[in-house]
């Protein structure tokens, strides 16, 4: 059911933060921080890809992504999602991958989602300014400037823009992790 031009919400969230759906390039993937002023749980993602199917794997670390675009080692894959399909350029598409990871308050955490096809839809972002600057933010978390990256910890592109939307919940007191 439904109208299929539509992109239902990711997941259900108490808040959500959208960046911009403005592309100008795109790659298999992209590493972006998110840094909380407040105790959140990351719940899921919403992207800009291009026409097509792929399948996703999301990848999250503590800390910033910074100094470890290319070590697969650091990062711990948190799902993946099989044939997620485009709802076209420039329009949210939901990654049917639950997140639940904390972010105290003051923290940063880095994530990293990527098309595992070889084929198929790249991730649109827009070029940045600088990596780390803030793209976005509300009250309660702040969305950097990241890194586009070719296929599974390869080539980085820098500095790039996440196009897409972060779905959180404001859940004080903190549990520290």
């Amino acid at each position: 059911g439904g109208d299929p031009g539509i992109s239902p919400l990711a997941c259900a969230s108490g808040s959500n933060l959208v960046t911009i759906y403005a592309t100008n390039n795109a790659q298999r993937g992209h590493m972006f921080d998110i840094t909380a002023n407040n105790c959140v749980t990351i719940n899921c993602f919403e992207m800009n890809f291009n026409v097509g199917t792929t399948n996703v794997d999301i990848y999250t670390k503590t800390g910033t992504h910074v100094g470890f675009e290319n070590s697969a080692a650091a990062w711990t894959l948190v799902g993946s999602a099989a044939a997620v399909a485009s709802a076209g350029v420039n329009l949210p598409t939901s990654i049917p991958i639950n997140i639940n990871q904390i972010i105290a308050t003051g923290a940063t955490r880095a994530f990293y989602i990527t098309r595992t096809t070889a084929a198929g839809p790249t991730v649109a972002y827009t070029n940045g300014t600088a990596v780390g600057t803030t793209l976005a933010s509300d009250a309660n978390i702040i969305i950097k400037e990241g890194t586009g990256k070719e296929l599974l910890f390869s080539t980085n592109f820098t500095p790039r823009r996440f196009n897409g939307r972060v779905f959180y919940t404001v859940n004080p007191p903190c549990v520290y992790q």
